[in-house]
């Protein structure tokens, strides 16, 4: 399993496109019902087939990524190729505390209104160490979450 097992939850939402997976793998209901009465071992892997085919089709649709602590806003727009990173970071927690919604509306706002020195914004373009779908989805399990990607082109026009 490269991902995760989908919840039965989840599952169960895709019921139709894992009816469609395993015709392509050439399973029938019937073949698909005397398999699971069997509780064959093949049950489980063609779950976790699907599971990854379905997160792997998710991230891929993946633009920008974001991950917000009190003293740091990163913004990562996730290329085929690389990740280009934008770096916030808050020099005073008072005045800027990333994880506020009121001062994230101030940076995006009024970013040169800020007092000088109380955020310092860098961007660097990064290489990925591992398959790109590999890497977003160690990401978000790290604390990312997905994001709208205006952000990251505000901030990308502003920063030189």
């Amino acid at each position: 399993m490269r991902f995760r097992r989908l919840t039965l939850e989840e599952l169960t939402l895709l019921e139709k496109d894992f009816v469609y997976f395993l015709a392509y793998n050439s399973i029938t209901a019937s073949d698909w019902e005397a398999m699971k009465a069997a509780q064959d071992v093949k049950v489980e892997e063609l779950i976790l087939e699907f599971s990854d085919f379905v997160i792997e089709k998710s991230l891929k649709s993946i633009k920008t990524i974001e991950s917000k602590t009190n003293d740091s806003w990163i913004i990562a727009s996730v290329k085929e190729e690389e990740i280009n990173l934008l770096s916030i970071f808050s020099n005073n927690k008072e005045v800027v505390d990333f994880t506020n919604s009121s001062h994230v509306l101030q940076v995006i706002n009024d970013p040169h209104e800020l007092p000088a020195g109380i955020v310092t914004v860098s961007k660097r373009d990064k290489a990925y160490s591992m398959n790109r779908e590999d890497e977003v989805y160690s990401l978000l399990k790290s604390g990312f979450s997905i994001t709208d990607s205006l952000v990251f082109d505000y901030f990308n026009r502003l920063i030189p």
